[in-house]
């Protein structure tokens, strides 16, 4: 059974993903011990990625964030995500953004481990020493799942879970209606939240 890491990235005129995927391999190479494959719309050759998977890029999902001390709506292509599933060469994977950047060993054992599908439900604030856990939105108690890290195997669980969250991105105006979010930009945290609630029994189900 093989284990590898997938990061998708996609450059844009503002920032080069690319090559934060590749600090980012380094770190998932050292800390976990595993190869790395890189999705992206042009190949590149680079020493960090054992196979680079190209794919035409997505929309653009252009988002407004907080760089060099102003507002500024910068271009992202990350809605491939929920594609992954069929993407990936590993039979057991950890998805990871590109800028999320692995500086210890504790995702080791959660790659060992005896799931068929995991997804990030926490965010640890470093300067305040806590553990932040959310809801989809204030009226609806859907926990909030972090696609930033998912871990899977090849299987009809995770299978249905990335088929489901690819039917939420298809059909995202009508989820933010349903569950009242807005729906500019697009996000996969939702659409993984969403789908791993419906697949996993409308909660019963920790992931």
């Amino acid at each position: 059974m093989s284990n590898g890491a997938v990061i998708i990235a996609n450059d844009t005129e503002q920032i080069e993903y690319v090559q934060l995927a590749r600090q980012s391999a380094r770190l998932v190479t050292k800390q976990l011990h595993i190869p790395v494959a890189l999705v992206t719309d042009q190949f590149v050759e680079y020493p960090e990625f054992e196979k680079v998977i190209v794919v035409e890029r997505n929309q653009n999902n252009r988002r407004t964030t907080i760089m060099n001390n102003q507002n500024q709506t910068l271009d992202w292509y990350n809605l491939n995500r929920t594609d992954i599933y069929e993407l990936t060469p590993w039979d057991r994977t950890i998805l990871l953004d590109a800028d999320m950047f692995v500086l210890t060993d504790s995702l080791a054992s959660h790659i060992s481990a005896n799931f068929d599908f995991a997804i990030a439900g926490q965010v640890h604030n470093p300067t305040e020493g806590k553990v932040l856990t959310d809801t989809l939105t204030s009226n609806k108690p859907i926990d909030l799942l972090w696609a930033t890290c998912i871990i899977f195997n090849k299987s009809e669980l995770a299978k249905n879970i990335f088929a489901m969250a690819k039917h939420v991105i298809k059909h995202y105006d009508t989820y933010a209606k349903i569950y009242d979010f807005a729906s500019k930009p697009v996000r996969n945290d939702f659409a993984f939240s969403i789908a791993a609630h419906l697949i996993g029994g409308y909660g019963q189900t920790d992931f």
